[in-house]
């Protein structure tokens, strides 16, 4: 389900860049899995190890302002750290360092025990980076358009303006 959901979302924002997407993002290269901008964690005998794959970067003019991640689990809105698993947050923290990018959202679908949007800002310790985790809607009837309209409106929301990084 996992991959179902990131391939669902990443083509989604691929195939629908122009209505989804905010004017300064249009114009990247949406690179699923980092295609074309392999970056590795670490080095060892001279030999990279350790490749990052976000599921999908936005590389504007070589740089990064966007990466994105999906992950289909629960979250918890209960917990200060909504339930995001701590391997999940350090992978994470590795793209935004790797890739010298300022943001990094990571969506998770909202399920019947989360049935309300959620987001948290997350300002990486020692830097001006962030993680944005968010839920997004996918339990629609999305072979109607109105509701691929309202889930494609949300997607708008979170990569809109500073990526939905505000307090």
């Amino acid at each position: 389900m996992n991959q179902l959901f990131e391939a669902f979302i990443v083509n989604l924002i691929r195939r629908h860049r122009q209505e989804i997407l905010p004017l300064d993002l249009r114009d990247c290269d949406l690179l699923p899995q980092s295609r074309g901008a392999t970056i590795y964690l670490a080095k060892t005998n001279n030999r990279p190890v350790f490749q990052l794959k976000p599921d999908l970067a936005f590389r504007k003019n070589g740089t990064f302002p966007l990466l994105l991640d999906a992950k289909y689990k629960r979250l918890n809105a209960a917990d200060i750290r909504l339930g995001v698993s701590e391997d999940d947050f350090y992978q994470m923290h590795a793209y935004a360092h790797r890739y010298g990018c300022p943001s990094v959202v990571l969506i998770y679908p909202e399920t019947t025990e989360t049935p309300e949007p959620l987001q948290r800002r997350f300002l990486i310790g020692g830097s001006d980076k962030v993680v944005v985790v968010t839920t997004v809607n996918i339990r629609r009837e999305l072979s109607r358009q109105e509701h691929r309209r309202l889930l494609m409106s949300e997607l708008t929301t979170i990569l809109g303006g500073d990526y939905g990084i505000r307090e």
